[in-house]
């Protein structure tokens, strides 16, 4: 069984991550987060294509089916600024993106596919400027 101990469930509301692998809970460490991103603004924010990209993990046998963000000056800034906080970059190339569905390995292809079926010529995932409505700090601390 994957360990997916970032994934929360169902979600009502799209994230995009800004650094994944912080050592601490994003809430415990909300005043160092604060500070780091003081006068940071998101910009535009725009998805460009459905893809997919597979687990980090060897013995996690997933595929990320994602909307890819446009890294914009404003998202790398983020991303450089959080990477100055203790963290484990367990992924080199930082991809900016919206997750839309946790999938076996094998079903990747067949997800991206399913996806693009189902909105047809309404594809919300690509192309498409979001609006951001603030930082989402993930499950509060327990």
């Amino acid at each position: 069984t994957p360990n997916l101990r970032h994934v929360s469930g169902i979600q009502t509301k799209a994230h995009i991550t800004l650094l994944f692998g912080l050592l601490h809970n994003a809430n415990a460490i909300r005043p160092a987060i604060d500070e780091v991103l003081d006068g940071w603004e998101p910009g535009d924010i725009h998805t460009q294509n459905i893809t997919a990209f597979p687990s980090p993990m060897v013995d996690e046998p997933y595929s990320c089916i994602i909307a890819e963000i446009q890294l914009t000056p404003a998202i790398s800034d983020a991303h450089a600024r959080l990477s100055l906080l203790p963290h484990i970059d367990t992924h080199p190339t930082y991809r900016p993106h919206l997750t839309i569905a946790y999938v076996h390995k094998d079903r990747g292809r067949d997800a991206i596919d399913a996806v693009r079926r189902a909105l047809g010529t309404r594809d919300i995932f690509t192309h498409v400027k979001l609006e951001p409505i603030g930082l989402n700090y993930g499950k509060p601390v327990s």
